[in-house]
């Protein structure tokens, strides 16, 4: 078994304790991970994309788009590649500390839509 099929497993039995029942495996492009949909705060819905980038855990928004944005990624804590900023170095050690935070991001940025300021 190689690292990436460990690593693999090791998610799969946290996705299954701690992640939507929704969540998926999906390989985009040689980067492996898992897509969930979510419902935030407000009721908007989202789909995300948690994967290790070999240093730490990442999550990208796959939906909604966000539409055009400020240069400022300080403003809407999103960057052009879809990451969305979860602390000042971007992801987490662990999966589901990322997956929490991008339940978090997503309330916060159905805030943002609608009021121009991002409330974390």
């Amino acid at each position: 078994m190689n690292v990436s099929s460990s690593r693999i497993e090791r998610e799969r039995s946290i996705v299954r304790r701690k992640l939507p029942s929704n969540t998926r495996f999906l390989a985009v492009g040689g980067t492996e991970g898992w897509v969930y949909d979510l419902v935030c705060e407000f009721g908007n819905q989202y789909t995300m994309f948690v994967y290790w980038d070999g240093s730490m855990y990442k999550v990208k928004m796959v939906y909604p788009d966000p539409g055009s944005l400020p240069d400022d990624v300080h403003k809407h804590h999103y960057f052009r590649n879809g990451v969305i900023c979860l602390t000042s170095s971007v992801g987490y050690a662990r999966l589901e500390d990322a997956y929490a935070k991008s339940v978090l991001f997503a309330t916060a940025w159905s805030a943002f839509q609608e009021t121009g300021e991002f409330e974390f």
